[in-house]
């Protein structure tokens, strides 16, 4: 069997860290590599330091793998001669494809107020440039249907597809899924491992995501035994994936938080399914 099935298109999610461990990042493209991924996105996660000496570093250092790169751009962090600059340095790297979310307010100068800003800004002056735009699965069909209307602004606006937020309840997704589809809209499910106390503190507040309290609870109460925790966060994953792929759903966007273990889980997991269970 393929290690890619062909009825799955797997993406990736990596940021660089502060300082940058080159070694760790060497395996961790290495073992992407071997999973062929659609494309690996670059998260700009550290707007305290300049995207330049971060994101783009990284994006240079990921040319020797042959790894489709994507780079996050937040919109409220770039003004539109950032954004030039940008393009310029992409153009040499060939890097074309592009997530554009709203970003954190905060203290950089912007010419963009959020997503929809920098979409214009970037059908206007880059329109060959390949833009995705990010989704929110929401806990009603009515909320649902008012994010829709701001999905298919973006899409008028240039965005070729869009990259849901990381969820871990179905329903929601399930639901806006099939309301992106009778819109000619694709989505495409973001899914994260979870498996620490700090992790789920993250998700649940920060983020403010739903959590399963199965999962939860599974988690707190083995969060002193770290193997166990990984085996409960993998076969989690892996119903997820089963279940949005019985439902139609066939591209992942996976956020490693680094870790290769998430790989090689993801590598395990492509490989071992038997293809005929989906068809």
């Amino acid at each position: 069997m393929p290690l890619r099935s062909s009825l799955i298109n797997l993406s990736f999610e990596i940021y660089p860290t502060d300082p940058i461990d080159w070694l760790a990042m060497h395996d961790l493209l290495t073992r992407l590599t071997v999973l062929k991924p659609k494309y690996v996105s670059i998260a700009y996660s550290n707007h305290a330091r300049s995207f330049f000496a971060t994101s783009l570093v990284l994006a240079n250092f990921m040319q020797a793998y042959n790894l489709p790169t994507m780079l996050h751009l937040p919109a409220t962090c770039f003004t539109r001669q950032d954004i030039d600059r940008i393009m310029a340095h992409c153009a040499q790297l060939k890097i074309n494809d592009f997530l554009i979310i709203s970003g954190d307010q905060n203290n950089h100068p912007t010419h963009f107020t959020d997503s929809l800003a920098l979409f214009k800004y970037m059908q206007t002056n880059y329109p060959t440039a390949h833009t995705y735009g990010a989704c929110h699965p929401q806990q009603t069909v009515a909320a649902n249907t008012r994010h829709l209307n701001t999905l298919l602004d973006k899409k008028k606006h240039g965005a070729h597809a869009f990259l849901s937020q990381v969820f871990f309840e179905n329903a929601p997704a399930l639901n806006l899924a099939q309301q992106m589809k009778n819109q000619q809209l694709a989505l495409t499910a973001g899914l994260m491992p979870i498996t620490t106390p700090e992790q789920i503190e993250i998700v649940t507040n920060k983020l403010q995501i739903a959590l399963p309290e199965s999962l939860k609870n599974a988690l707190l109460i083995h969060q002193n035994d770290a193997a166990c925790c990984q085996t409960i966060s993998n076969d989690f994953i892996d119903q997820q994936i089963t279940t949005l792929m019985q439902a139609g759903i066939t591209n992942f966007h996976i956020f490693t938080m680094n870790q290769p273990r998430v790989v090689d889980h993801l590598h395990q997991f492509i490989s071992n399914k038997d293809t005929a269970t989906y068809a």
